[in-house]
């Protein structure tokens, strides 16, 4: 199975498994961004929390089948809801900030290019 397959699955196993995980960029920076109550910190919480569960499973499954990874953690480092969090927060601001459109952007889609431009693997 290519690993442009496998990625497809995992994108859409993301989506389903925790249908927050679709939201788009624009929706995630109305409900969520720069809002720190507690309702809304723990609703982040959760759906970065789901995101990071299909991460750890795509991670899984490039070490079980020795592709080539897109991104690669240091040792110490394990993906979680806050590092997703951050990540992909700190990228949506970029494009917020260089006016760029949200629309066509979904928050996997951005976690995903921050974990790769976080964590290049070394050639």
């Amino acid at each position: 199975m290519g690993v442009l397959f496998f990625l497809t699955l995992m994108l859409a196993g993301i989506m389903l498994a925790h249908p927050a995980n679709a939201m788009t960029a624009k929706d995630y920076q109305k409900k969520y961004m720069g809002k720190n109550d507690k309702v809304i910190s723990a609703m982040r919480l959760a759906y970065w929390d789901g995101a990071a569960n299909s991460f750890a499973t795509f991670d899984e499954w490039f070490e079980a089948t020795e592709h080539k990874k897109l991104y690669c953690l240091p040792q110490n480092v394990i993906i979680n809801a806050k590092l997703l969090e951050t990540l992909s927060d700190s990228h949506l601001q970029i494009l917020i900030d260089r006016g760029e459109p949200l629309e066509g952007w979904r928050m996997p889609d951005l976690a995903l290019i921050s974990l790769i431009e976080a964590f290049p693997c070394k050639k």
